[in-house]
């Protein structure tokens, strides 16, 4: 609890540092925003998206109005003359069978349209993990950096009194 504690005084007395760095110019300007248009790249490059959720609805669009098409009806029209008898014929003796198995079919599909519906919000979901969990890393690195930083300043303060305490040493 009390490192918790001490730690959070830190970040806020780093945090303070940066913003009065920032106000004197001692930061380039720019540099949060490169950052993150950097972690926005490692992003880019790390989303497991394996498709894109614009084309994945098209394709769930196109399979649902197939779905919509299969009846099991298939017109009996031929341009060659007497045919259109014959299928006729053949269509009821097969009426059944055909009609069972477009059912089947049926079933079948809407079964692989959920399915595909919930790998699509799986995927959504991991791309909004993705981002978040890269916000989080990116905050966590800019701490650190701030931690860094002030321990480079802590660093050369010491440096510069042991210089001092030494000259002294030396007369």
């Amino acid at each position: 609890m009390t490192s918790e504690i001490q730690m959070t005084e830190l970040l806020q007395q780093i945090r303070v540092q940066i913003e009065d760095r920032r106000a004197a110019g001692l930061y380039p300007p720019g540099l949060e925003q490169q950052l993150e248009r950097e972690f926005a790249e490692i992003m880019s490059s790390t989303n497991r998206r394996y498709f894109a959720s614009k084309d994945l609805q098209a394709q769930l669009s196109h399979l649902e109005d197939a779905f919509v098409r299969l009846s099991g009806q298939i017109s009996p029209r031929s341009r060659i003359p007497g045919l259109s008898l014959v299928h006729r014929l053949v269509g009821k003796l097969t009426k059944r069978q055909v009609l069972g198995l477009t059912a089947q079919i049926r079933d079948v599909e809407s079964i692989v349209v959920v399915v595909l519906k919930m790998l699509g919000d799986f995927a959504e979901s991991q791309e909004e993990a993705d981002s978040r969990v890269v916000r989080e890393l990116s905050q966590h690195v800019l701490d650190r950096v701030a931690v860094v930083d002030h321990l480079a300043i802590l660093i050369t303060e010491l440096e510069a009194r042991v210089r001092n305490l030494e000259s002294h040493q030396g007369k």
